[in-house]
């Protein structure tokens, strides 16, 4: 089945949005604006979002466009350039007028407007039944033979993940032709013909939830290429869309069934990147604004077993002191984990993870007020909130401290223990590059240079010390690791996992309120171990 391609859809909504055409119910934007995602994948303009600076940077080739969200003043290629509307945010989509953006990058659509009437609408989510997309006449043919000489050159890689699948566009600066290939399980061959080149010149790597790897081979005789890609268990192969001027081959890779509900525990070890569910109904700031950052934290449903016995546990936490008044006052956000449709791990005859998190929050926020210090919550109840504002709203809360709290689940029923995590960015590298002077590279090196990720590790070396001698819970460390969650925070963080619900013990113990309340206290005793051992400079 064919579908219609993206380029006339485009074309269709830029005319809506420049008022050629009224507005169809269920359009994206509102009229004189666009969306600007949309907007630079119909055009091969590369698109950089900065969560912390609400900043969108655009390039192409030579030509690069800054905008800043509610503020009319951009920047095109280092001069100023005059909006004539600020850049909104709406749904977590980046708004701009669309006769600016027209005037800087232009319109290089191969799609004829359509003429007024009925404008057909995108197919629902979810993967497609068919391999192949057919948007039109394609520019880049599959199976055909083209001219050798006229082999083409692979400009770009890039991927962009979404929220159900990873989208990989290869760039080319000429016609192509290409044949697929699934050589077995998991595995995926895209063989293109008149390629005269094996790396891209640009490219980003999109290994991570959808893809376990990529590798750039020629092909037979040396000639053409071969992209291999390294699929999940259970994934099918990828979609494949085609678009002219430039010539771009589009592939949609979807998670595979249930990948969406994997382990929690595993997600910390592994870092893909889903989501993480909450709400900011009392924070000390309004919380609103847009990031792309989120944890790997789905639901995990394991095997069904007899219903466990939930035990009543009292166990006696004697309240730490603050020693130091000049810290009393000092701000505490806290991250109950999940919440709404993202229940995170869950046992059979257990509340959820979801459940659990916030029980603790809630302990921790009444023990730590009762300590002198201001505490809230990022979720108050069985709400979430959507992953492109979850960073902006935990920036924008001003806290002095960060803690994000989670139960884990194994399938090895042996696992348990309390565990905590500080971000560690040693290795990290943001292989992306906007074709201009900013760059995420240069955005995440400024943010690690400005960042106290010694203070991040002290705080939770002493949650994991009263964690497990309060609790008398099995010590799983205190690491450092490249957590998303805690990417880009602009004030010390931790991740805290109280311990293991799969755990046909310590399980039960977790569902138990006398254990919540006895581990929100622990926690709250760390927090004043940390501020007890520190000290202010002059």
């Amino acid at each position: 089945m064919h579908r219609i391609g993206k380029g006339l859809l485009f074309a269709a909504a830029l005319l809506i949005a420049l008022g050629g055409l009224p507005a169809a119910r269920g359009q994206e934007g509102t009229r004189g604006f666009i969306n600007a995602r949309e907007f630079a994948e119909s055009q091969g303009i590369a698109y950089q979002w900065f969560p912390m600076q609400k900043m969108l940077v655009l390039t192409k080739g030579h030509r690069l466009m800054r905008l800043v969200v509610d503020q009319t003043q951009a920047v095109v290629d280092n001069q100023p350039f005059t909006l004539p509307s600020a850049p909104r945010l709406e749904d977590g989509q980046v708004m701009v007028p669309a006769r600016s953006i027209i005037q800087v990058f232009g319109v290089t659509s191969n799609q004829a407007p359509p003429p007024p009437g009925p404008i057909a609408t995108p197919p629902p989510p979810g993967p497609p039944p068919a391999t192949i997309i057919d948007p039109g006449p394609p520019a880049v043919t599959p199976g055909a033979n083209p001219d050798p000489a006229a082999g083409a050159i692979l400009v770009t890689a890039r991927h962009s993940v979404r929220e159900d699948h990873t989208r990989v566009v290869l760039e080319f600066d000429g016609n192509v032709s290409f044949t697929t290939e699934t050589p077995g399980p998991g595995k995926f061959k895209l063989r293109i013909n008149g390629c005269q080149n094996l790396i891209p010149t640009k490219r980003t790597n999109p290994v991570g939830r959808d893809l376990k790897g990529v590798s750039y081979n020629s092909g037979p005789n040396r000639q053409g290429l071969v992209v291999n890609f390294d699929l999940p268990e259970g994934a099918r192969p990828p979609t494949i869309e085609t678009v002219g001027n430039p010539f771009r081959m589009i592939l949609s890779f979807y998670a595979p069934p249930g990948a969406l509900t994997a382990s929690p525990t595993a997600a910390i070890a592994s870092g893909p990147t889903t989501r993480v569910a909450s709400a900011a109904p009392n924070l000390p700031k309004a919380a609103t604004g847009s990031a792309v950052l989120s944890l790997v934290t789905a639901p995990t449903q394991l095997t069904a077993q007899p219903a466990p016995t939930v035990p009543e546990i009292a166990i006696d936490v004697p309240l730490a002191t603050l020693s130091r008044s000049i810290f009393q006052g000092r701000a505490i956000i806290i991250e109950p984990a999940h919440g709404g449709s993202d229940k995170g791990a869950s046992v059979p005859g257990l509340p959820s993870e979801k459940e659990i998190t916030l029980a603790i929050g809630q302990e921790l926020q009444r023990t730590l007020r009762k300590m002198g210090f201001a505490a809230f919550l990022l979720r108050s109840g069985d709400t979430d909130i959507p992953n492109d504002r979850r960073l902006a709203a935990i920036n924008k809360a001003g806290g002095d401290l960060f803690v994000s709290l989670h139960v884990g689940a194994s399938a090895d029923e042996n696992q348990e223990g309390a565990a905590c995590y500080w971000y560690d960015p040693k290795g990290v590298n943001l292989e992306v590059d906007t074709g201009g002077k900013l760059s995420p590279q240069l955005v995440f090196t400024e943010w690690t240079q400005t960042t106290r990720f010694d203070l991040a590790r002290f705080l939770g070396q002493k949650v994991r010390d009263r964690l497990t001698s309060h609790l008398g819970t099995k010590d799983r460390g205190a690491l450092g690791l490249p957590l998303q969650p805690l990417q880009f925070l602009v004030y010390p963080g931790i991740v805290v996992e109280v311990g293991m619900l799969s755990h046909p013990q310590e399980g039960p113990r977790l569902a138990s309120k006398g254990y919540q309340e006895a581990a929100a206290k622990a926690i709250a005793n760390g927090i004043v171990d940390f501020f007890n051992g520190i000290r202010l400079n002059p």
